[in-house]
């Protein structure tokens, strides 16, 4: 559960050749009309490089509450990014 933005539920198509990973939230959407996922891997001198990447946009009734829908994506972002960190050292 992400606060003020309620439970994720994302579909996920993996492309193992380019290590790619593309995801679409399903329903529900809200607080989003609509809500976009990219990761990609690469190799690195240091070990690998994560890019992620969303693109959403806030539904009509929601757009007034975006900074503290923002602020509930990017906690649970940064917790995410604690757990690779954690995981991968």
């Amino acid at each position: 559960m992400i606060k003020n933005v309620g439970v994720v539920e994302m579909e996920r198509i993996l492309i193992p050749e380019n290590y790619t990973i593309v995801s679409k939230r399903v329903p529900p959407m809200a607080p989003f009309s609509f809500f976009l996922g990219l990761q990609v891997l690469s190799d690195h001198t240091d070990g690998t490089v994560l890019k992620w990447i969303e693109e959403f946009e806030l539904d009509a009734e929601n757009k007034e509450k975006e900074s503290g829908i923002l602020l509930g994506l990017e906690k649970h972002e940064r917790e995410q990014f604690q757990r690779f960190r954690d995981y991968f050292g």
